[in-house]
Formats: structure tokens, sequence, C-alpha cells
């Protein structure tokens, strides 16, 4: 196992680190921060009977959501994860361009720092080593008949 871990490539190591690192950040900061996502989600979705409880469960969700594709390319080398990691990552990249735009001033620099991160974090999975890393391997050339 530790054998197969050690394969990997650093480009590999990086984005999961990164990535986990970003989902521990907004998992901490908004259980920091309970109230004030309680309030969010009671505007968002007032038919759901929010409280402290559920909001704890939503904000481990989205963790989750952020775990699922690190274990499918760090675990599992799936090319396809790989794709959809970095085209969903665009969403945080607009929305930055979008508050970089309107105005400094109230700018959430966290989310700010959080969908940098994720860019960055993308940008390892298309690297010359983690593309090898990627590619299907060669079949076996056994002969069949001889």
């Amino acid at each position: 196992m530790i054998d197969q871990i050690r394969l990997r490539p650093w480009p590999i190591h990086g984005f999961a680190v990164i990535f986990l690192g970003v989902g521990l950040w907004a998992l901490i900061g908004g259980l920091n921060e309970i109230d004030g996502w309680l309030a969010q989600y009671r505007e968002l979705m007032p038919q759901f009977p929010w409280d402290r409880d559920w909001v704890i469960v939503a904000l481990s969700a989205r963790f989750s959501i952020i775990c699922i594709p690190v274990i499918a390319i760090w675990g599992f080398r799936s090319v396809v994860a790989r794709v959809l990691v970095c085209a969903f990552t665009l969403i945080p990249l607009m929305g930055m361009i979008r508050q970089f735009g309107e105005a400094l001033d109230g700018l959430g620099w966290g989310a700010f720092a959080g969908g940098g991160l994720l860019v960055v974090g993308c940008a390892p999975l298309y690297l010359p080593s983690a593309r090898a890393w990627f590619a299907p391997e060669p079949p076996d050339q056994v002969a069949v008949f001889e």
C-alpha cells in the first residue's frame, strides 16, 4: 500500500492537500459562524425547519462533496473526475472575477482566497508527470499463440 502511495507523482499529492485544505478551512470557518449560516439557510430555504444541527449537517455535506473527487482522483485515478473538478473550479473563478469587478470594499477575502486555491490546486492535475500517471497502462505484450 505504501509503495502505491509513493508511485503517485507530487502534483497528485499537491492537488489532494490543497483541495482537502480548502475543504477543511471552509468547514471550520462555517462551524465558527453557525448562526450566520443558519440565517442564510433559513432565508434560502424557509420551507425547511433549519436549526443548528441541520446547519452542521449541511456544512459537513459540503466538506464531503469536496472529499469525493479527491478520493476519485487520488485513490482511483479517475480521468472523468479530473475533468469535472477542473470544470467545476471555473464556477468559483467566475465568482471571484465578478466580485473583483464589482468592488473591493465588500470582497470576502476568505472566499476569494479559497476560490483561488481551488484554481491553483486544479492546475497540477495537468502537469506532465500527472498526465503520465493518468495515462492508461499499456496492455501486457503476451503472445497468445506461439
